[in-house]
């Protein structure tokens, strides 16, 4: 074979692949077809835990107090949040007390009710206001206007001895009562 009878060869069989590739290409973009689905989103949920005070009142603002002086007092603590969540005492902290929390005990009852000690009362803490290590009165909220009502109770109780209670004059106790929401 001559060179040019080889370059004719060549020609004539790459242009037999070019038209069958352009035949199958053809071909193949008749059976095409595609589908879509937009707009998915995804939007996080909230959780939201606020109570029935004012914002930044205290439930107590006690004094003078002597040895055997008691209180109360009632919180709403209400979760607005949009996911599920359960719902904690998780904290007393007594930081700043000069040493009054060490005679303060406390008793915190739960109320599923309208109000402190409406519907439902179940005891969650009893205790000294400076011994609290536990989560307490857990519940879970389940959707936005939840709420539940805690009692808290104090009594400021005597050592036993003079010696014991003059010691304690002039002390004070500060409490930071704390409710966790965590989704579930």
């Amino acid at each position: 074979m001559t060179r040019a009878t080889t370059l004719k060869a060549t020609a004539v069989i790459g242009g037999v692949l070019l038209a069958m590739m352009m035949i199958m290409t053809v071909s193949r973009a008749a059976f095409t077809d595609t589908t879509s689905n937009p707009n998915n989103a995804w939007d996080a949920g909230t959780v939201v835990l606020t109570d029935d005070h004012q914002p930044g009142t205290a439930m107590f603002t006690e004094g003078p107090l002597k040895p055997g002086d008691t209180g109360d007092a009632c919180i709403g603590v209400i979760y607005n949040g949009t996911v599920s969540s359960d719902v904690v005492l998780s904290a007393i902290d007594t930081t700043g007390s000069t040493g009054l929390e060490t005679a303060i005990d406390v008793v915190i009852d739960k109320s599923d009710g309208t109000t402190c000690g409406d519907g439902t009362t179940t005891p969650v803490y009893t205790g000294g206001l400076d011994t609290f290590t536990n989560d307490a009165g857990s519940w879970t909220a389940t959707s936005a206007g939840t709420t539940y009502y805690y009692n808290v109770a104090w009594t400021f109780t005597s050592t036993g001895s003079d010696t014991g209670d003059n010691a304690l004059q002039g002390t004070n106790a500060t409490a930071a009562f704390t409710w966790t929401a965590t989704s579930n």
